[in-house]
């Protein structure tokens, strides 16, 4: 898949790109893809993307793209929220009324100390049969 083809892709459906061999990551991705009934997502690792040299920032972020736009960090989180709607988006409304910066800050700390505290996976976890079709996976 070319990185065009992934751009035209998040149009349809926003592209989730986490680290595929956190363990907090891999859990969170877990609860999305419950929580996310009418399956708008699809996921990719983040592996995926440095692999096909997707992105020119930092990889230590979960990061959605959805209609060519890329989003990082705590503005990501929200965005999720918003886009799986219902109580979620309540809950985006709730986390808008903190400042961005102080988000971030917190962010990036459970993002730096998240191996240590939550684990590690040895290589990326592969999908289960029921969501395979929702991940993007290497070719």
């Amino acid at each position: 898949m070319k990185k065009e083809d992934i751009t035209v892709l998040s149009y349809v459906h926003p592209i989730i790109f986490f680290d595929g061999v956190c363990h907090l990551c891999d859990a969170s991705i877990q609860k999305l893809l419950k929580w996310d009934k009418k399956e708008i997502f699809r996921f990719a690792t983040i592996q995926f993307g440095t692999e096909r040299q997707l992105f020119e920032t930092s990889l230590d972020s979960v990061i959605l793209l959805y209609k060519g736009q890329i989003f990082l960090k705590s503005t990501a989180v929200i965005q999720i929220l918003i886009l799986l709607g219902g109580k979620y988006h309540f809950l985006a409304k709730v986390l808008k009324l903190f400042p961005e910066s102080i988000m971030d800050f917190g962010y990036s700390i459970i993002a730096k100390y998240r191996y240590r505290w939550f684990g590690k996976y040895n290589e990326c976890v592969i999908p289960d049969e029921s969501h395979k079709v929702r991940f993007l996976l290497i070719n």
